[in-house]
């Protein structure tokens, strides 16, 4: 009998008793299975910066990743980082207002004003949603909703927001921070943080797409390097040598020249409140 049957035929054992004290001891069993799953099974890499070029062609289990912070950035080109982040400069400060600001000024209208890029009307591309991204093949789609708010309340990366979604938020990066600070991090329970590279003109970073609080709390306590994953079901790596090839820029929906200038803004950390380019998204209001 193999160690997952051994452990399922106890807790079945323990279903026929229920009470607080047994619900917590199969919390437990079940805890300290996936604990030792992972330790044979998932590879951790300390200091994985020094091999990030070979890492996107990584064979069979996806390893475990220990990336400089300065490495890691999320949607909408927000530096971990940076004293600019939102989730991250709240969480330093304990202040609300660049937090608030940042939902109530920083509201894109197009893909230019989501990464400061100034163009021309006629660039190709321009008419694109701050919330698409050239190196993606899907169909243009709003961020989706969640934590019951639908997604006319708001992204968790640019505003406008309800004042629902931003006291959402600010209760998620808040409690998230209490959680690891208290307990530590736990990915094991939790999940991993995870994503994919960048590259541009030799550099890397890694986009969070999964658990971007979790992220930003760890930055925020000071962690040097963070522990990530890449995304089985995402590409590995998007890099400026294959712009040709990008989706939206096959599809001759942006050029080449104003795609590489989304990426590149990933690699400049920036203020948003001072990026946005058009007199429309600085006015804008939810």
């Amino acid at each position: 009998m193999n160690l997952i049957s051994k452990i399922q035929k106890k807790i079945n054992r323990l279903d026929k008793k229920p009470s607080l004290q047994i619900d917590a001891a199969k919390e437990s069993i079940l805890d300290g299975m996936t604990k030792r799953q992972n330790k044979a099974e998932l590879v951790e890499i300390l200091n994985a910066e020094h091999q990030v070029s070979q890492l996107p062609y990584w064979v069979g289990r996806l390893p475990i990743m220990h990336l400089p912070v300065e490495m890691l950035v999320m949607p909408g080109a927000h530096h971990y980082a940076s004293d600019y982040h939102p989730f991250v400069s709240l969480l330093k400060t304990g202040r609300r207002d660049y937090f608030d600001s940042f939902y109530q000024s920083f509201c894109p209208v197009s893909l230019a004003d989501m990464y400061g890029v100034s163009i021309e009307d006629n660039v190709l591309g321009a008419d694109l949603k701050p919330y698409d991204e050239p190196w993606f093949l899907r169909e243009s789609k709003i961020p989706s909703g969640e934590n019951g708010l639908s997604a006319k309340h708001g992204a968790s990366f640019y505003g406008p927001v309800s004042p629902q979604k931003l006291e959402l938020e600010y209760q998620r990066v808040t409690q998230t921070y209490e959680s690891i600070s208290m307990q530590g991090y736990l990915p094991h329970k939790f999940g991993h943080i995870d994503g994919f590279f960048l590259q541009y003109q030799g550099q890397y970073k890694f986009y969070v797409n999964g658990a971007k609080h979790r992220a930003a709390a760890l930055a925020a306590l000071g962690y040097s390097h963070i522990p990530v994953m890449m995304r089985d079901n995402m590409t590995r790596i998007v890099s400026d040598k294959d712009v040709a090839g990008w989706p939206l820029v096959a599809a001759g929906k942006i050029s080449q020249d104003f795609a590489l200038s989304v990426l590149k803004a990933y690699f400049e950390p920036s203020d948003p409140l001072k990026r946005m380019t058009s007199d429309v998204a600085k006015n804008h209001e939810y």
